[in-house]
């Protein structure tokens, strides 16, 4: 089962890829009090290219439920920070923008280190009773994040700092959906009724409609190089605590392991910062 999550995980983050380039070229660069309002995803909603990039996503979003169905948190999460390979291989054939020595570099770094991080921890499913206080604690400390972060970016004038801090958020928001979405459709293994009376997927439709607001807004804050990273990064670190804290996911906590893992996660880190930083991707505009 865990190479038919990794399959699906790589078809999201392919998807994923495409739908972010579109979404972010239609988002362009509106006045900060825009941003986070209705005015703002009203002009997205109303533009074909940018319907099509959302349905991208949600076809994405599919396929990374059911990899969560078969996989765990930490395995899957992590993974899809692949979509940034894919990104630029759409500069290269979109933009026509080369990759350099840096480039190439930053792609061998995260397949390196995420294939020794899922390797070296050794996923495994938790098997954890839901308990209704602990997501509930959980939810109100992430929103309360987003919050203060939704606070600074409209008060930020930089546009590098304002699109990190929102990618941030944003990847807090995300890592939240990805928790809801495994508890959605862990619920269908008790019949596809109980998903409908079960509050896991009232939080997920809730929270799925609020993270493409943070989304657009985070595109919209500032240039791609800046946002993307601090969202691929963010993202995956607290899916991986929520899954080890509230799904009871286990990884191997053996002293060389832990060691290894640190090593492979700094290794993957450096890749998503160099190839999102890098000068050749900033030529994009995006």
């Amino acid at each position: 089962m865990i190479f038919f999550a990794i399959g699906l995980t790589m078809c999201a983050a392919l998807l994923n890829a495409v739908s972010i380039v579109i979404q972010r070229h239609v988002a362009g660069e509106p006045p900060t009090n825009e941003l986070y309002r209705k005015k703002f995803i009203q002009r997205l909603i109303t533009t074909r290219l940018w319907l099509f990039g959302m349905i991208l996503q949600v076809v994405a979003f599919l396929f990374q439920a059911i990899a969560l169905h078969s996989g765990s948190l930490i395995l899957v999460e992590p993974l899809l920070t692949t979509d940034l390979i894919f990104i630029m291989l759409i500069l290269h054939y979109r933009f026509h923008i080369s990759a350099g020595p840096r480039e190439w570099f930053a792609v061998i770094a995260i397949c390196l280190g995420l294939s020794s991080l899922i390797y070296v921890t050794d996923p495994k499913n938790g098997n954890v009773a839901l308990n209704n206080l602990h997501w509930l604690l959980t939810s109100v400390i992430i929103l309360i994040i987003m919050g203060f972060g939704i606070f600074a970016v409209r008060r930020i004038k930089v546009r590098q700092i304002r699109a990190a801090v929102s990618g941030v958020a944003s990847g807090f928001n995300f890592a939240l959906v990805a928790g809801f979405t495994k508890l959605s459709v862990d619920y269908l293994k008790f019949g596809f009724g109980r998903e409908f009376i079960s509050w896991p997927v009232y939080a997920l439709i809730i929270s799925g409609i609020f993270s493409v607001v943070m989304m657009q807004s985070t595109y919209g804050a500032g240039p791609l190089v800046a946002s993307q990273p601090a969202m691929e990064i963010t993202e995956p670190v607290i899916s991986i605590l929520i899954g080890i804290i509230l799904f009871g996911d286990s990884i191997n906590t053996k002293p060389l392991p832990v060691a290894l893992e640190f090593i492979s996660g700094a290794v993957a880190a450096t890749g998503i910062i160099l190839l999102a930083g890098s000068k050749k991707v900033s030529r994009s505009n995006l």
